[in-house]
């Protein structure tokens, strides 16, 4: 996950024989590569407070996207501009945290569908189960049925 570059010091102490445009260029290149890797690789403390914010709203059952921006303590605009500029919206925010809650609940296997629409705030089960459908390709109880053959798989005993 890193890239570095490892000059020999007594190398540097060296004249060099001749100029060699091309190998400057292509190291020049590799630099404004890297750069911007590392500039893209940093999280926007912006949008990490706009995350965190909007966990939190879900943590006490919350997912309006204005109760991100007010936890987050910035206006409408600013949160959108930052969320923007990080390639995602305030509501794409929201269903992302709405997502991994019901992705969690529904891993955990204790609650109904229906309450999990309800605690996540959808109106009815049905709304849910499209949402969740465009967001994974697959209905709540596949998912449900696919996640618990996977914890049961691993360790060889039902939970």
């Amino acid at each position: 996950g890193r890239t570095s570059l490892l000059i020999d010091g007594a190398a540097l102490d060296r004249p060099t024989q001749a100029a060699q445009p091309a190998m400057f260029e292509m190291v020049e290149h590799q630099f404004a590569l890297s750069l911007e890797r590392l500039r893209r690789s940093r999280p926007d403390p912006g949008l990490v407070r706009l995350r965190e914010a909007a966990a939190e709203a879900a943590a006490s059952g919350d997912f309006r996207a204005a109760s991100v921006w007010e936890r987050a303590g910035m206006s409408e605009r600013t949160a959108q501009r930052i969320a923007s500029a990080g390639g995602a919206t305030v509501g794409a925010l929201v269903a992302e945290t709405r997502r991994t809650t019901a992705e969690t609940l529904l891993t955990e296997g204790s609650m109904s569908i229906e309450a999990i629409a309800t605690l996540i705030g959808f109106s009815d089960d049905r709304a849910f189960r499209r949402a969740f459908r465009r967001w994974t390709g697959s209905s709540p109880s596949q998912f449900r049925a696919e996640a618990m053959g996977r914890v049961r798989g691993r360790g060889g005993a039902d939970r």
